[in-house]
């Protein structure tokens, strides 16, 4: 890695940013920005990461639009995110907790999603994928299950 390039909506969190990519060990630079509407030229990035981010967006289709249409078509997508449960019981109670009060009191985030599903649907391949709970020894909450993984662009991604 010789640069990165960090995406933050949010004022606070992005001033925060800064400061830490001060301490890094490669040149950070952050930038205003979201998801669905990345500052990056097509084909700019040789990875993407998203870590936490497709269960908060406004707008999951266009996000992954936009991170198809900047990452090269040789480059990798690497993805740290909340997903749907698999276990008996946790679904219906993630599909409740979405449409009350979680994502109140979680910036936003909508726990239900099946991002592999929304990758996969949406301009990427996924190479790699590993279901695993966080926290993983603690009671399960409707953001516990997660999935980490790659995904590597599909040859077209033109909008319909």
């Amino acid at each position: 890695v010789t640069e990165v390039v960090a995406v933050e909506p949010e004022p606070f969190l992005r001033d925060l940013a800064v400061q830490a990519a001060g301490q890094a060990p490669v040149p950070i630079t952050v930038v205003p920005g979201r998801a669905e509407d990345l500052p990056l030229a097509d084909h700019s990035v040789d990875a993407a990461v998203v870590c936490l981010v497709l269960c908060s967006v406004a707008d999951r289709e266009q996000a992954i639009y936009e991170l198809r249409r900047v990452v090269r078509p040789d480059g990798n997508l690497r993805f740290l995110e909340h997903s749907i449960a698999d276990t008996p019981g946790l679904p219906g109670v993630q599909r409740l907790a979405d449409a009350t009060i979680w994502p109140l009191l979680t910036g936003g985030c909508h726990p239900p999603p099946d991002p592999v599903a929304a990758l996969e649907g949406n301009w990427f391949t996924v190479t790699a994928v590993r279901r695993l709970r966080f926290p993983e020894h603690r009671i399960s909450l409707p953001a516990t299950p997660h999935v980490l993984g790659n995904a590597r662009p599909a040859p077209k991604y033109e909008r319909m």
